[in-house]
């Protein structure tokens, strides 16, 4: 049988067709349809804020707001085609709808207590349904310790590197101290670089300050490789508990200019006023130009509203190459403020010829009718 498994945590799912209900979960067994979902409650109360999954559609939403005693309860859908036993799992939490790829028949299984749900989807593991993408159905059951016990024997284990990718995902998404441990645990005697960067992701999601202040850890620590320094950089960089200056401060902190290069892209990513007026004061800095480069690049491709920054960083600068970089940025923004500007530049007497020609060059391989009709005026 090929099984798609949705894990939705709902607050209230949208229209539906016929519902037929039944009374235990295994009846699934005896369903003849060829294609159909089973859906039920667990008492796991949701805050709307956990979202896992590999895929979604909106070609078909199903409503069990009528069915549902709580609408803050979890609600667990699978859906059965019978064809193989592979599993592929999309699940969500809050307010979302179940959402399928076409219609098919529901079976309401109603309030089933969580004891009573986690063992019917280890039983599916058992038998032989692709358990890969039930872990997260596990997960959504609230019951940390035993799912943290369980993966770790899945762990040891596991015969493929896939397998064990998939279980310390699983293991970060339960989001406890005893989990993040383990996580640790595991990186520190791993040598397998992408198992470890798996770990870094695994930890960041867990949400818990010990994964956030290791993760930090692994960022400053120069005995660790940089791949992994990198990897944890980047991971702090887009952690919600890491300000701007936060990375200002760990950016000053750092001897390495590659480093400090994920540091202005972790800037960029806050994307806000404050990091744009941060890239810009950078850009006019006296920090060595491949920096300053990063910091152009950056503001022009991340930030909104940058093209007045752009504006004004081109005006105060004097190296050309940086002169360079700022005319690609403009090209990038496209806009016909964006394009003006070149022109006004191109017909500047004070303009270097090097870089009118980049502008040429640019205005060449734009779309812009206003670039074009700026191009032609040139061969009049």
């Amino acid at each position: 049988m090929r099984i798609l498994i949705y894990l939705l945590v709902v607050a209230a799912v949208f229209a539906q067709k016929e519902v037929t209900l039944i009374s235990d979960l295994n009846d699934y067994k005896k369903i003849s349809d060829r294609e159909f979902s089973i859906s039920w409650e667990i008492p796991v109360y949701t805050d709307g804020n956990n979202h896992f999954g590999h895929f979604s559609s909106d070609d078909y939403q199903r409503n069990l707001s009528d069915l549902i005693s709580n609408k803050n309860h979890t609600v667990l859908t699978i859906v059965f085609e019978k064809s193989s036993k592979e599993i592929s799992s999309w699940s969500a939490s809050g307010s979302d709808a179940i959402r399928f790829r076409r219609s098919f028949p529901l079976y309401w299984a109603g309030l089933i207590p969580v004891n009573q749900s986690y063992d019917f989807v280890k039983s599916l593991i058992k038998d032989k349904y692709d358990k890969e993408d039930i872990y997260g159905l596990l997960v959504a059951h609230d019951k940390h310790e035993e799912t943290l016990a369980y993966f770790k024997d899945e762990l040891k284990s596991a015969n493929s590197n896939r397998l064990r990718e998939k279980l310390i995902f699983w293991t970060g998404n339960i989001g406890s101290e005893k989990a993040v441990d383990f996580l640790i645990e595991l990186f520190n005697n791993e040598n397998y670089f992408n198992l470890r960067e798996k770990m870094i992701f695994a930890l960041h999601i867990s949400n818990v300050d010990k994964a956030y202040q290791y993760i930090k850890k692994l960022v400053v620590s120069e005995d660790s490789p940089y791949d992994v320094r990198s990897k944890a950089l980047f991971w702090y960089g887009q952690s919600e508990q890491t300000s701007l200056a936060d990375i200002v401060k760990l950016m000053k902190e750092l001897e390495s200019d590659e480093m400090k290069e994920k540091c202005i892209f972790a800037i960029s990513q806050k994307n806000n006023d404050e990091s744009a007026k941060y890239l810009y004061d950078f850009a006019v800095s006296d920090e060595p130009l491949q920096l300053r480069e990063k910091a152009v690049f950056w503001l022009a491709n991340s930030q909104k509203n940058s093209l007045d920054y752009l504006k004004k960083l081109y005006i105060r600068t004097t190296d050309n190459r940086l002169q360079e970089k700022l005319i690609f940025a403009f090209h990038q923004n496209g806009s016909d403020e964006a394009i003006d500007f070149m022109v006004k530049l191109l017909k500047s007497d004070i303009t270097p010829t090097r870089v009118k020609k980049k502008i040429i060059f640019w205005l060449g391989q734009s779309k812009s009718e206003k670039a074009m009709g700026a191009i032609s005026g040139l061969l009049d």
